[in-house]
């Protein structure tokens, strides 16, 4: 008989939400001007529904909508900071990110390898940075520090309020890649120290091919040469026609995150805890890697009467949907063709094709046969008890049937 299909690789992406899908449907059919022609009402309407997004996914980060450039994701917006920051520097300056950065970081930092000198730093076994190391990294002519916000394997949170912190002490433009954290987490730029933020639309129930960078314009030290000439739209930084539908549907997913953002964060950190809970105590042969939830759960305990779910969630060394593990000598393809109607990763969905070990993996030093045996499983906004419960029961009897038991 065949199973029901379960979607538990939402680190990947996400399904797009029907009150997203509804507000963008008419800017495909009737709604469909360029926003840029100023001369018609079908350009004026167009224009008017981008500014309605630019300020929907400003207070998502609660800034100014102009501080927002709206771009095709976060591999974009990365590429934009990284490469605008190296190309507009006379000088060769430092650059300070980490080992177990998305892959689109640690490519154009190479890219730029001869205008730009830059250190990556080490990670711990839960995949977080040092703040000791991270300060004796700073260097005369050290520009840039770009620290994810939290990865998109293991799920670790860095110490951004630290960073943006040190990043102002020292007089340092601070860049962070929140693709997978924005929705999850709540972010304050302000609060955070933040100067440049990059994000993705379809990591949190937006359409795919849709992001935006924030650019914190009362930082006079932010110099960005664009790296798509043309219209000179988006304030000069990101030349190109304006994807309306799509620019729409961040805006709305952004505003409905923001509306409800408690509730979501207690639906996923629910689900991931109750996974976690009932693979563990199925005396299989697994390990967790990454932060420990145990730690946070204990956090989370802690505090759950006094702060809010937006406050908990700055907590949290580990994103509250994420569930990484190793599952003893069994292969991860193994439990992967065994059980086809459960969604899941054995890693970034980016390279997921290629037949590298991980880098995130290698940065905190997981032994090789742990590696191949690693499964990633995002829990998303649309998931259930019962997607949960039968998840559970699939996966147990796979694994106990390879034989992965204690």
């Amino acid at each position: 008989m065949n199973k029901r299909s379960i979607y538990l690789d939402n680190h990947a992406t996400t399904k797009v939400r029907s009150g997203v899908l509804d507000a963008m449907l008419p800017y495909f059919t009737e709604k469909y001007g360029n926003a840029s022609s100023s001369t018609h009402q079908f350009g004026w309407e167009a224009k008017k529904a981008v500014d309605v997004a630019r300020r929907q996914v400003g207070e998502f980060i609660n800034t100014d909508p102009d501080n927002i450039i709206f771009t095709s994701g976060a591999t974009e917006s990365n590429n934009l900071v990284i490469k605008g920051i190296c190309d507009s520097s006379k000088e060769k300056i430092h650059i300070i990110s980490s080992s177990i950065e998305h892959d689109c970081v640690l490519e154009a930092l190479n890219s730029r390898k001869n205008a730009c000198e830059f250190t990556l730093l080490p990670v711990n076994k839960d995949g977080i940075v040092d703040m000791n190391v991270l300060k004796k990294s700073i260097k005369n002519n050290t520009e840039l520090i770009s620290i994810m916000f939290a990865n998109n394997e293991i799920g670790s949170i860095q110490p951004i309020m630290e960073i943006g912190k040190l990043c102002k002490e020292n007089g340092i433009i601070f860049h962070t890649d929140a693709a997978q954290a924005l929705g999850k987490i709540s972010i304050d730029v302000n609060e955070y120290g933040i100067d440049l933020l990059s994000a993705s639309g379809h990591k949190f129930y937006a359409p795919k091919g849709v992001g935006f960078l924030y650019v914190n314009r009362h930082n006079k030290s932010i110099k960005l040469t664009r790296q798509m000439g043309g219209g000179h739209q988006e304030s000069g930084y990101r030349s190109g026609t304006l994807n309306v539908p799509g620019i729409v549907g961040i805006g709305e997913a952004a505003k409905i995150i923001n509306e409800q953002f408690s509730k979501e964060f207690w639906h996923m950190l629910e689900l991931r805890n109750k996974l976690y809970d009932g693979l563990f105590k199925n005396g299989l042969d697994i390990a967790l890697n990454g932060p420990s939830i145990a730690d946070d759960r204990a956090q989370i305990e802690k505090h759950k009467k006094t702060l809010s779910a937006e406050k908990l969630s700055r907590l949290l060394k580990r994103l509250p949907n994420n569930l990484h593990i190793s599952i003893g000598k069994i292969q991860a393809t193994d439990l992967f063709s065994n059980a086809k109607h459960i969604a899941m990763s054995s890693g970034s969905a980016c390279s997921s094709d290629t037949a590298v070990n991980s880098h995130v993996l290698e940065a905190i030093r997981l032994e090789d046969a742990k590696i191949k045996s690693s499964i990633r499983i995002g829990v998303g906004h649309h998931n259930t008890n019962e997607d949960i419960d039968d998840a559970i029961k699939d996966i147990v009897s796979v694994l106990k049937a390879l034989g992965a038991i204690v």
